[in-house]
């Protein structure tokens, strides 16, 4: 994509022209920091007006032109650009339209037991904690997890080249006085079998025993659909391997506690 220089007389007031707009909003808003939330919630809202096609050039023009003008590179925001692309399938497909609420979350957090559902529940923390899709999931392995007794820090690895990105989870994740994240991690993990091959932290779980069969990702990406029938939400099947990632940016972006305020996957603690 241009970066923005060298650009002719009619682009550059393009260029201009977007970022102004976002100026704008961010004023209207209150906004003082451009952090991931902020551009997501921007972001959502024109979402409900603009097309996919224009939901990009946009992007691409306010990318250009807050590297040029501030030496922020957007794309850094792991769930803005997923964010986009779902929304350009929800408009193709219907089934993409689908996340969870945060009710939902804690309600199968704390009514799911946990001998039978302690696995879909440490992934459902995970999946949405770090917004990770389902090969990311998949790919996490127990030396990637620092457990440093309050908080867990997180490294997924993103691409075959070894790069990484952080997330943590910690004791105000999705907890409650019924459900701890943490304490449901540890209580999996005690669970892994002593003398495993592998360091891959998903394995197979039933009867509130492991063995040391990993998780594959087909069916990792069937358990929001399970999640969804255990909550008897209508239409469950819709609820497909999208729906962690989603679901992440949609209660980033509206703020709620308990996961903005922990996610720092390319964010700024101090901004929320």
């Amino acid at each position: 994509m241009e970066d923005g220089k060298g650009l002719s007389g009619r682009s550059t007031t393009s260029y201009e022209r977007n970022y102004n707009s976002f100026l704008r909003w961010c004023e209207n808003q209150n906004v003082k920091v451009y952090s991931e939330k902020v551009f997501l919630r921007y972001f959502m809202e024109k979402a409900k007006s603009q097309k996919l096609s224009t939901l990009w050039t946009t992007y691409s023009m306010l990318k250009s032109m807050f590297i040029r003008k501030h030496n922020i590179d957007i794309s850094g925001y792991k769930k803005l650009t997923p964010f986009i692309q779902q929304h350009g399938l929800e408009h193709s497909a219907k089934p993409y339209n689908y996340a969870f609420t945060k009710k939902q979350v804690f309600q199968f957090l704390e009514e799911a037991p946990n001998d039978t559902y302690l696995l879909w529940k440490v992934l459902l923390v995970f999946g949405i904690a770090g917004g990770c899709p389902p090969v990311e999931l998949k790919n996490i392995m127990t030396h990637h997890i620092e457990d440093t007794d309050s908080i867990l820090i997180i490294k997924v690895p993103v691409n075959k080249s070894g790069n990484m990105r952080t997330f943590l989870i910690t004791e105000r994740t999705f907890s409650t006085n019924k459900t701890n994240s943490i304490a449901l991690y540890r209580k999996y993990l005690l669970l892994r079998p002593k003398h495993i091959k592998h360091d891959y932290l998903f394995i197979s779980y039933s009867e509130n025993k492991c063995t040391p069969k990993r998780v594959g990702i087909q069916t990792i990406e069937k358990i929001p659909a399970q999640i969804a029938l255990f909550l008897n939400l209508e239409n469950y099947n819709n609820y497909t391997s999208h729906v962690f990632c989603r679901t992440s940016a949609l209660l980033l972006a509206k703020g709620d506690a308990g996961l903005e305020a922990d996610n720092t996957t390319n964010c700024n603690e101090s901004e929320f």
